[in-house]
């Protein structure tokens, strides 16, 4: 009752200087809950446009990495990583601006990152050795094809001869076996042709035919040696030798194919971990 007597017995002008007062403070208190509430939104819409950056970042790396694979352009992989490194950056930013209990999914982006830039680089390297390879098969099928056309030519002249000289010919004759030559240099194309559809479409039945083929041109081959010369069997075994760099070149060539498939999926996976993450800290 004493301080409702002393509010009483102020003047009027002390009374209203008190009011204003107390209003102030109201005013002063609202203010500064809505600066804060301000301030609140604000910082999370900024987090929400970094977090979407982040998004649109993870995106177009995609975006280059299917460019790369389709061009083989060291422009769209320069691109690539320039990407990341943006990504990085804007971790960098918005982790100055999230608490400490959001910085664990910051964390976990920039790790998911850093594994997908990784991979990318293996899958850059795998394309470059399927490359490798394919010039590798080129050659030796090239080799082995030059082989057996020296060989055929080498019995071609051999008949010339004989018909010349009014020899007759046998069953074991140059004619015999420059033909035999011929259809091994023809079942080298056959391979050429089966390693193009595997490649066209990862066909087992491409790989079948290849390897069926590949038999038969060892299995003639090295029973044409019975009958040629000792430097038509030296060249015989220089085919030979070819087809069987072509093979493991070949076999070589499909296990690359495999772990770049099984890579690419990785990678996609990897990616849209990523966005899980940003999304999840979105929807926080």
């Amino acid at each position: 009752m004493q301080s409702v007597d002393i509010f009483a017995n102020l003047s009027v002008g002390k009374k209203l200087l008190f009011g204003f007062a107390m209003v102030l403070l109201l005013t002063l208190g609202v203010a500064g809950t809505g600066f804060y509430a301000v301030d609140s939104i604000l910082t999370r819409s900024y987090q929400m446009n970094q977090l979407l950056r982040i998004n649109a970042a993870v995106l177009e790396a995609r975006g280059l990495e299917r460019d790369f694979a389709l061009t083989r352009s060291d422009a769209s992989a320069a691109a690539l990583r320039s990407t990341l490194a943006k990504l990085n950056q804007e971790l960098d930013e918005l982790a100055g601006s999230v608490p400490e209990e959001d910085q664990q999914a910051l964390q976990q982006i920039r790790s998911n990152a850093a594994e997908y830039a990784d991979k990318f680089t293996q899958y850059g390297q795998l394309i470059d050795k399927g490359i490798a390879l394919r010039e590798r098969m080129a050659e030796a099928a090239q080799k082995s094809r030059e082989e057996f056309e020296y060989i055929e030519l080498d019995m071609y002249d051999a008949v010339r001869v004989l018909r010349l000289e009014g020899d007759r010919l046998t069953g074991s004759d140059p004619l015999t076996i420059a033909e035999a030559a011929s259809g091994l240099t023809k079942r080298i194309l056959d391979l050429r042709t089966f390693e193009s559809m595997f490649i066209a479409n990862s066909a087992q039945a491409a790989v079948d035919s290849w390897n069926e083929s590949y038999q038969d041109v060892t299995t003639i081959g090295s029973s044409l040696k019975t009958w040629l010369n000792d430097e038509q069997k030296t060249t015989m075994d220089g085919a030979l030798a070819a087809l069987a760099t072509y093979q493991q070149a070949f076999g070589d060539f499909r296990s690359n194919r495999i772990e770049r498939v099984a890579l690419e999926q990785a990678m996609v996976a990897q990616a849209q971990r990523i966005l899980d993450t940003a999304e999840k800290a979105l929807a926080g």
